[in-house]
C-alpha cells in the first residue's frame, strides 16, 4: 500500500470509527485480529495487505482494494491474454458474446 493510500485508510478509518462508535477493543473482538495488530494497522503502521488487515477491512466495511495502487499490465501481459482468448474463440459472433460474457462473469468473482 502506497503512502497516499495509507493516509485514505487511516481518514475512512477515523470516520468508521467515528460514525459507528468503535473501539480498538471492539475492532479486535469482531475482527478476531489481536487488539496491538489492530492498533498497529489502524494507525497504518504496515507495509504489506496482510489477512489481518484484511480482515479489519471486512470488519469495518471497507474494500482494500479502494487503498491500492493499480496495477498496470506489461505488454507482454496484455499480448498473452489476448492470444488467451483469441485461441479459445471459434471466429463467430455468437463465440465472441459468450466468451467476453464469461470472462466478465470470472472477472466479477476476483473483486
Amino acid at each position: 500500500m502506497t503512502s497516499q493510500g495509507q493516509k485514505l485508510f487511516r481518514r475512512d478509518v477515523a470516520a468508521r470509527l467515528s460514525a459507528n462508535g468503535l473501539t480498538i477493543s471492539s475492532i479486535a473482538r469482531k475482527s478476531g485480529v489481536h487488539q496491538s495488530q489492530v492498533s498497529r494497522i489502524l494507525a497504518g503502521k504496515f507495509t504489506t495487505v496482510s489477512s489481518n488487515v484484511m480482515q479489519i477491512c471486512m470488519t469495518l466495511g471497507l474494500k482494500v482494494d479502494d487503498y491500492l495502487m493499480p496495477v498496470v499490465p506489461s505488454n507482454a501481459d496484455r499480448e498473452r491474454i489476448q492470444e488467451a482468448a483469441l485461441s479459445a474463440w471459434d471466429g463467430s459472433p455468437e463465440d465472441a458474446r459468450a466468451l467476453s460474457s464469461l470472462l466478465r462473469t470470472l472477472s466479477g468473482f476476483r473483486r
